[in-house]
């Protein structure tokens, strides 16, 4: 049970171009953007979900919010460890398809039960994408400005 640092000449990322980089960037700062997006993004959606599913309470509407929130957060933790275990690129990967079917289930829900299911399917796709992305961008080349991608990483 031994966690691998890699680093110098060894470090996944050297010799990579500044293009490579920069889209290694784009795709981990797109997919962070977007696991927060969804985050709040529902937020401003609510009324028309509420009106979309007339006849749901208040109370299971609240859980296509609560849900997501909370399996995030529960997520996050774990899902940084694991991907110390089984490989961040793997853990990212893992985490952007569990996303994008539980975004695609979330579109097909015809009832509040399955869209609920549907974002908690999409929470823990984000948890984890979130800490393997940022991960990934600790182990990229030093060539790549120190300031720059972590901003990147944190704007929306």
């Amino acid at each position: 049970m031994s966690v691998e640092i890699v680093s110098g000449a060894n470090a996944p990322g050297q010799g990579y171009s500044k293009r490579r980089v920069g889209l290694i960037v784009g795709v981990l700062s797109l997919a962070a953007f977007m696991s927060s997006l969804d985050l709040f993004i529902v937020n401003l959606a609510f009324p028309y979900i509420s009106r979309d599913f007339h006849g749901s309470s208040l109370d299971s509407l609240s859980w296509v919010l609560n849900g997501y929130s909370i399996l995030f957060a529960a997520v996050l933790v774990p899902a940084g460890r694991w991907a110390d275990r089984i490989g961040r690129r793997r853990m990212f990967v893992a985490g952007l398809v569990v996303f994008t079917l539980g975004s695609v289930l979330s579109g097909l829900s015809d009832n509040v039960s399955l869209l609920i299911a549907a974002r908690l399917v999409q929470a823990i796709g984000a948890g984890m994408m979130v800490p393997a992305s940022l991960s990934l961008y600790v182990s990229l080349p030093a060539s790549v400005s120190v300031v720059s991608t972590p901003a990147s990483w944190t704007r929306p």
